[in-house]
């Protein structure tokens, strides 16, 4: 049985395999840590920080992140649309490869700098949200609210301009026009 009390700092720790369902881990610290499969449902979070940590396939569900920084971290496959709890939740240069953020209000929130290779963002608010440099390849974006959304230099292959309503979204002139080559635009000078 692993012992974690809040506020405790832990370096290169590997938690995988462990149930870490309705652990209180508020304001911890972890570092290089491997949380990959671990039960993170009902969990509590708040103010914990993660830097360099696996957190691959960890199952969330009415777990509260308020306040909680992922530092690059690799989060594969990462579900937060299970009820999971996110206020003020910060990701710095993260793989969130296939996540699944349905259905969430991530209103504001910063994900520049991060991959989110096939990630669904379907019927999420993202009015101000920040997205600038990510790799958002063939990222799932249906019936999401848009609204001074930055896109800029975001990697944003898989866009399709028939599918979406993107009023309100912010994209250099070069990935406009990659866009619009997509749906068979001829762009001339």
């Amino acid at each position: 049985m692993v012992h974690i009390e809040a506020e405790g700092v832990y370096r290169r720790k590997d938690f995988r395999g462990e149930d870490l369902s309705f652990f209180d881990l508020e304001l911890c610290e972890f570092v290089d840590c491997q949380f990959s499969g671990v039960n993170l449902r009902s969990a509590r979070l708040n103010g914990a920080i993660f830097k360099e940590c696996d957190l691959s396939n960890v199952t969330m569900g009415q777990t509260n992140l308020f306040g909680t920084r992922f530092e690059n971290c690799k989060m594969l496959g990462v579900d937060f649309s299970q009820e999971v709890k996110m206020l003020n939740t910060a990701f710095s240069e993260c793989i969130l490869d296939f996540a699944n953020f349905r259905g969430l209000d991530l209103r504001k929130y910063n994900f520049s700098d991060c991959s989110l290779v096939e990630a669904d963002f379907s019927l999420c608010d993202l009015k101000e949200t920040d997205f600038r440099r990510a790799n958002l390849r063939l990222a799932f974006f249906h019936g999401s609210k848009f609204g001074k959304t930055d896109f800029r230099d975001a990697d944003i292959l898989g866009f399709d301009l028939r599918m979406e309503n993107l009023s309100g979204v912010i994209f250099t002139p070069a990935q406009f026009v990659s866009l619009a080559e997509s749906l068979g635009v001829e762009i001339k000078d």
